[in-house]
């Protein structure tokens, strides 16, 4: 009889994965490009070949609109969860990485729609994604090299006279899924990192200040759905329902 319950139960688990649904959706930008820009500390970096990422987790994002002047919507790391951020990142120059995480790390990715009610001659809709890392107030750290890092991706940015005026791309409505960054068309392949280095020593703390710019040549979008813990389970389930059937199978052939 338990058997029976048990082969049941595999039944409804293979039914469950069939049309269970991720809830998580990582969702990760891919980049290859050149340094277009660098402050005079950074010049030597002009020219140099880029290779970049971004990724974070759709699951545990939260989102706030405003509505002056412009409606804007910022998906950002929900702010009651203690641990590591949604959002990473990382940028190489010339194969040597640079400081993308700091002791706090935080991100978001922003709508920022133009065309409410309509399109205006003046300004388009912008669709960015920013990740940046913080240090503790300065009088809390350590003797030691701290980074204030921010990477900025812009895709749809404001209007430029060169590409006339704006398409409508995207409303900021309730029902605006932050996965639609998989699809949005992508007119400025500008990003940007930003970064103010603190050296730091007995409680004394001076800063520089490092800026690049870089054009990408390739971007890359994906998204991996992830299984919920319960989908493991009923996977569980299936194999030893599996394997309850196939033994009653077999003793069925051994009986005839």
């Amino acid at each position: 009889m338990k058997k029976n319950h048990l082969a049941a139960a595999a039944a409804a688990a293979f039914a469950s994965l069939l049309t269970s649904v991720a809830s998580a959706v990582p969702i990760r930008f891919d980049f290859t490009g050149t340094v277009t820009s660098a402050t005079s500390d950074s010049v030597s970096l002009l020219g140099q070949s880029v290779s970049a990422y971004m990724s974070f987790e759709t699951e545990g994002l939260v989102f706030s609109t405003s509505s002056s002047p412009v409606t804007s919507l910022n998906y950002v790391d929900k702010p009651t969860v203690p641990g590591p951020s949604l959002f990473s990142s990382g940028v190489s120059v010339g194969g040597n990485a640079l400081p993308v995480q700091g002791l706090r790390n935080e991100g978001r990715v922003n709508f920022f729609d133009g065309c409410t009610p309509e399109c205006p001659p003046q300004i388009g809709e912008a669709f960015s994604i920013w990740t940046s890392s913080q240090s503790l107030p300065y009088t809390e750290l350590p003797n030691g090299r701290y980074y204030d890092v921010a990477f900025t991706f812009l895709a749809l940015a404001p209007y430029d006279p060169m590409w006339g005026t704006f398409s409508n791309y995207f409303d900021v409505t309730p029902d605006l899924d932050v996965t639609s960054v998989l699809t949005l068309p992508i007119f400025d392949t500008a990003a940007f990192y930003d970064a103010t280095i603190w050296d730091c020593v007995e409680g004394a703390c001076s800063s520089s200040r490092s800026f690049l710019a870089f054009d990408f040549d390739t971007i890359t979008r994906s998204s991996t759905p992830v299984p919920e813990p319960g989908t493991f389970a009923l996977f569980g389930v299936a194999l030893a329902g599996m394997f309850v059937m196939r033994r009653r199978r077999g003793s069925a052939v051994l009986a005839g």
